[in-house]
């Protein structure tokens, strides 16, 4: 162990030493701890490809040692610390360990709420994006160097081994869309924070955070379309840029309605018509997935091909996801046929309740979609934009997008891998109440290489900080100048 890092244990214990206290949550005992304990291993037999990335007797290990450390009564947050880097040995972000909300809830009540949207870049470096505090004296896309004395590299490799991840770009997405969990991880409270940065100086200031109906009030007045239509269970929209390009968002592939998305499309495919478009960009940036179904339906408007939304999903047969049917649906023990099909997934449930523990159900057919006609198809130049939060089934989207050369894709390469466990169920740790979610398919996106690389860009371009922190859509205006470009080079060819 280098002495940086040492010293930085040393740090962080300073820091989470009395971390208890004022948080009004009480210890647990140690015998049911180690109960939670028990269960929490338990839940990883659902898991399909466990052991992908770690060796099961460096897993074991793991498992043992932490076990070890749970030596007396001690509070949620202590035991998630327990918990989570046996999560995070199996490189998955559909499994999760997550603190329990009452625990949040005190704590946002006694401390209050971090009141920074911030960005952490692929390279490590945090930034302030978005002050809800006026009485916080500090300009957005200011670069924050220190924590509380800590370096930001060095929270973050305190951090990291906790953190359940793929790709390094998709963990700092995690670190940054739930900051204050890991400020609390790393500090053992929220309040008293004190940042460090350079404006023509060096300045550190402390914290003033926000009452939770504050922070509440203050991110609803600052809701974008985005956040405002996935609040709404409508995280789509189509609008027109200019001229003969148009721009289809969606923000999410997880959509409440189907039948009310189908209608969606149907709408937006008709107006893309009206408005004569013949450059359509499609948006999956921010798009944290969802389900391929839902994926197919906007595929069958840009293409006349038979596609496949994955190229094959192994759904591992176990006690955990069986029992997760049966006690959510008691009746579907009676059930006789193969496939359901719903409007997120194909489900074998014959396989599910009845093939041996262990065993795998394979399917690759099902996800192959046959040509539809449908009204208002599209057949002009496709842009797909894509970031590091283009994730699960937003990015095996860009997957088939890619293999079938459907047009071209701008912006960073996703968050979400060419393969990819998903498919989660959801459990809670009965004494500890630690939400927890495990993984039971293993997905192969279309023309998948690689396993841990997420899908490339043809045309890459990443926004700056200022632009970030400015709210301006410079790959959008990005994507403008190329599709100018090209039809400079159109009207060029066609005169010669």
């Amino acid at each position: 162990m280098s002495r940086t890092f040492s010293y930085l244990l040393i740090c962080i214990s300073l820091c989470l030493s009395g971390l208890t206290y004022g948080q009004g949550t009480k210890d647990i005992a140690q015998k049911k701890l180690l109960k939670d304990y028990k269960n929490f291993v338990s839940f990883f037999e659902a898991h399909p490809a466990q052991f992908r990335y770690i060796e099961k007797e460096d897993w074991i290990k793991i498992v043992d040692e932490q076990a070890k450390l749970i030596d007396q009564d001690m509070s949620s947050l202590e035991f998630y610390r327990i918990l989570a880097p046996i999560m995070a040995s199996i490189k998955d972000g559909h499994s999760s360990i997550a603190l329990p909300d009452h625990y949040l809830h005190v704590v946002y009540k006694e401390q209050g709420v971090f009141p920074f949207e911030v960005h952490l870049s692929d390279e490590n470096k945090l930034y302030i994006l978005e002050n809800l505090n006026p009485e916080n004296d500090i300009p957005e896309g200011t670069e924050i160097t220190k924590i509380n004395g800590i370096t930001i590299d060095s929270m973050i490799n305190y951090l990291d081994p906790m953190i359940s991840y793929e790709r390094l770009p998709f963990r700092n997405v995690i670190i940054e869309s739930s900051f204050d969990k890991h400020l609390l991880l790393a500090f053992g409270r929220l309040d008293n924070i004190e940042l460090s940065y350079t404006l023509g100086e060096a300045k550190t200031m402390t914290v003033k955070n926000l009452a939770k109906k504050d922070y509440k009030s203050a991110k609803k007045d600052l809701r974008d379309s985005r956040d405002k239509r996935i609040a709404q269970g409508r995280p789509y929209e189509y609008k027109k840029i200019k001229d003969d390009i148009g721009m289809l968002s969606i923000y999410s592939f997880a959509t409440p309605d189907f039948e009310s998305y189908k209608t969606f499309l149907r709408d937006a495919f008709k107006k893309i018509a009206n408005d004569n478009i013949n450059y359509l960009i499609l948006d999956v940036r921010g798009n944290f997935g969802g389900y391929p179904s839902v994926s197919a339906e906007l595929f069958h408007y840009i293409t006349e091909m038979p596609f496949a939304t994955m190229m094959l999903s192994r759904t591992k047969i176990s006690n955990t996801f069986r029992q997760y049917y049966i006690n959510r649906y008691p009746s579907i023990t009676q059930y006789k046929g193969n496939f359901v099909r719903t409007s997120a997934h194909y489900l074998d449930i014959d396989a599910i309740l009845k093939d041996p523990i262990g065993s795998f159900s394979e399917e690759g057919m099902r996800y192959i979609e046959k040509p539809k006609s449908q009204n208002n198809e599209f057949s002009g130049t496709l842009l797909l934009l894509t970031d590091r939060y283009s994730y699960s089934a937003a990015s095996s989207f860009a997957a088939a997008f890619k293999c079938y050369k459907m047009g071209y894709i701008i912006g960073t390469e996703t968050g979400g891998t060419q393969v990819f466990p998903a498919s989660s169920v959801n459990g809670i740790l009965l004494n500890s109440k630690l939400p927890i979610r495990m993984s039971t398919t293993q997905n192969i996106t279309t023309c998948a290489e690689e396993d841990l690389s997420g899908i490339k860009p043809d045309i890459e371009f990443q926004p700056s900080v200022i632009d970030l922190s400015n709210d301006f859509d410079s790959l959008l205006n990005y994507t403008l100048r190329v599709i100018k470009q090209t039809k400079k080079e159109e009207a060029a060819n066609k005169e010669e």
